[in-house]
């Protein structure tokens, strides 16, 4: 489990690290000296990411990948999950 402090609603939670992404994560962490703070810092000042850095970013991208236009995080999110979950999905349905 990790917790990410302040997320949405300015609530604490906690959420599942897979082992994957944890290797990522570390992989990450060492290429680009071990940050301390913030995991993914501002590129301006030592703040974290911006959700308006993120859309830029997400904007960008999609448009070079050739994706429709009104893609965003959340869907991109939505879809990992989905993705990750393979059959075992209507585990999750209301």
């Amino acid at each position: 489990m990790i917790h990410v402090p302040l997320s949405k609603n300015r609530q604490d939670r906690y959420t599942i690290l897979s082992d994957r992404n944890l290797e990522i994560l570390t992989e990450y962490w060492y290429r680009y000296g071990r940050p301390m703070g913030w995991l993914f810092p501002s590129t301006v000042r030592e703040e974290p990411l911006t959700t308006e850095a993120v859309q830029l970013y997400m904007k960008k991208h999609v448009r070079m990948l050739g994706l429709p236009e009104d893609v965003t995080p959340h869907m991109v999110m939505d879809v990992t999950f989905i993705n990750m979950c393979g059959d075992n999905i209507r585990k999750f349905s209301l």
